[in-house]
């Protein structure tokens, strides 16, 4: 059952409820607003007005986002890429913050215990999985030398 309302009240009443669960993008809740069935216009003038009322915010949702995945174990890049799909421009991350170094020590170390690597073969597969998880490659170096 599609529903089909038009009116600003009912469009501000649902963005609102879905930004009282978690903050999101712009992009994001234009999308979810919709497949809801709203029109675009409705839609951006709520996205305007709750943006002049700082209920939503695309660089506190980058900075809620980027500190949630970060601590899930994921590197700068995998996030950038996550953002991009999310319609934020995924350079606002500092992909030189020492700290991304501290948070691949804690990936590899969740994965694969304190002890580095000693044989070759290990190193790889642990590399790849820092690889995967969007770590740079002078991070995950910095993360083997010590």
């Amino acid at each position: 059952m599609k529903i089909t309302p038009s009116s600003l009240t009912q469009a501000r009443y649902c963005a609102m409820e879905y930004l009282a669960r978690r903050e999101h993008a712009s992009l994001e809740l234009s999308n979810k607003l919709a497949r809801k069935g709203f029109d675009a216009d409705v839609i951006d003038s709520v996205l305007v007005k709750l943006q002049a009322d700082n209920l939503l915010n695309d660089e506190r949702f980058v900075e809620a986002y980027v500190r949630h995945r970060a601590n899930k174990g994921f590197g700068p890049l995998h996030i950038r890429q996550e953002l991009q799909k999310r319609g934020i421009n995924g350079d606002v991350i500092n992909v030189d913050d020492p700290n991304w170094i501290k948070s691949a020590c804690k990936a590899r170390e969740k994965r694969f215990g304190n002890l580095l690597p000693k044989l070759k073969s290990d190193e790889v597969k642990q590399f790849r999985f820092l690889q995967y998880r969007g770590f740079t490659f002078s991070q995950i170096e910095a993360v083997f030398r010590g």
